[in-house]
């Protein structure tokens, strides 16, 4: 999310207005590079599909009508206002790093390449469960105007609708970072905080999220909640026993 600025060692030797100034340059630098690839990759699917392809795909297009340009406007300015709110995110984000909160680093030596390839996956897991359960929360009726009805404007989305939300809405796409990032340095920054407990959590939080999903979408009825609640409560043991053996 942050390009490779979340590999810096630690540089908690700065001053805070160093800190300050080399996150902004970090959210800048990442900034331009979102809208690098988003501008790259949106006009490519655009050419392709609504250009090149147009003629041949058209029997496929669930709407028969093609998009218009204001909708096209709006959608490409909507995305740039989204990549400032994610870009800002990341600002918070490099700063917490070369303040010495997190346990960023930065060479794979320093944990080995297992814990490096097991921490994409884990970190793509957490993310896509992340997104499931925000989204699906942003469609209640309750919040649903204010945060995610601006994505859905676009009744024939094309690929220019990729970062179109409102502010609200792509603060909470970004809030991944943050959210494991704030966790860890409360985690390891406040004396007497149980490292194995804390991280367990999250872990099993997430666990327990990925287990409701993939039953919601398996099964349903009675024998699918009870494979939930089953499933739920041995993750909560399982987590339980881990936090104790890690606290020792």
């Amino acid at each position: 999310m942050v390009s490779g600025y979340l590999i810096v060692h630690n540089k908690s030797h700065m001053n805070a207005l160093d800190k300050v100034w080399f996150s902004l340059r970090a959210a800048k630098d990442t900034g331009l590079g979102y809208a690098f690839w988003y501008g790259a990759l949106a006009f490519s699917m655009w050419v392709l599909l609504y250009v090149a392809l147009r003629t041949f795909l058209q029997h496929r297009k669930i709407s028969k009508h093609w998009p218009k340009r204001a909708q096209l406007g709006r959608e490409f300015w909507q995305s740039l206002r989204s990549i400032v709110v994610f870009s800002l995110v990341t600002c918070f984000v490099v700063f917490a790093a070369v303040s010495g909160w997190t346990r960023i680093y930065r060479y794979i030596d320093d944990r080995g390449w297992t814990w490096y390839f097991a921490s994409i996956a884990i970190m793509i897991l957490m993310h896509d469960t992340y997104f499931y359960w925000t989204h699906r929360a942003m469609h209640h009726r309750s919040v649903y105007r204010l945060l995610h009805r601006t994505h859905h404007r676009s009744l024939d989305p094309t690929p220019w609708a990729a970062y179109s939300f409102s502010p609200l809405e792509a603060l909470v796409q970004a809030g991944i970072g943050p959210l494991i990032v704030l966790n860890l340095i409360l985690t390891f920054a406040i004396p007497g905080i149980s490292v194995g407990g804390h991280i367990g959590g999250l872990i099993g939080g997430l666990l327990a999220a990925v287990l409701v999903i993939f039953v919601e979408r398996r099964m349903s009825g009675r024998p699918g909640y009870m494979l939930e609640i089953a499933g739920i409560l041995l993750m909560f043991a399982a987590t339980f026993a881990g936090a104790l053996a890690v606290a020792g």
